[in-house]
């Protein structure tokens, strides 16, 4: 099992844990989160490589949790049933590329070849320097403790 097929099977067991109060959105929404998250990683790497360029506000994101979270975004496009492969990370990994295939699968003209634009994605993210699954898993592992602070009862 290759690394986006063990983000997938991670995602989708914790979505079946907290899902009550996690919704998952529908598949294009999902693609459209997945967009949104492309264009937070282009931005935390414009601050890092630009840092004297004027902004209208301060961040601190990181590149790859950016893309983290992309890739979460694109694996639950893609339902808890769904199988799919990325073939080997290698392809080129330019941040410009990688945000370009992401847009792309809003461009998917289908559910069933879904699957197909989501696996070109991910191999994107997961060719990007520097990226690994467990960042991904920890991104997953901070919206369980998010969820978990939320659920738990206020003491007074």
């Amino acid at each position: 099992m290759n690394d986006a097929a063990k983000l997938h099977r991670a995602v989708w067991e914790l979505r079946a844990e907290i899902g009550h109060v996690w919704l998952t959105p529908s598949p294009l929404d999902c693609l459209r989160y997945a967009f949104t998250e492309a264009g937070e990683a282009m931005d935390a790497w414009l601050r890092q490589q630009r840092p004297d360029d004027a902004r209208n506000n301060a961040r601190d994101a990181d590149v790859l949790d950016e893309l983290a979270d992309c890739a979460i975004m694109l694996v639950s496009a893609l339902g808890p049933n769904v199988l799919f492969c990325i073939g080997e990370p290698g392809i080129d990994p330019d941040l410009d590329k990688v945000a370009t295939r992401i847009a792309a699968t809003l461009l998917c003209p289908a559910l069933e070849i879904l699957p197909g634009f989501v696996g070109r994605a991910l191999r994107q993210i997961f060719s990007y320097p520097g990226f690994t699954l467990d960042i991904a898993l920890a991104r997953l592992e901070k919206i369980r403790a998010g969820v978990e602070r939320w659920l738990a009862p206020v003491s007074g």
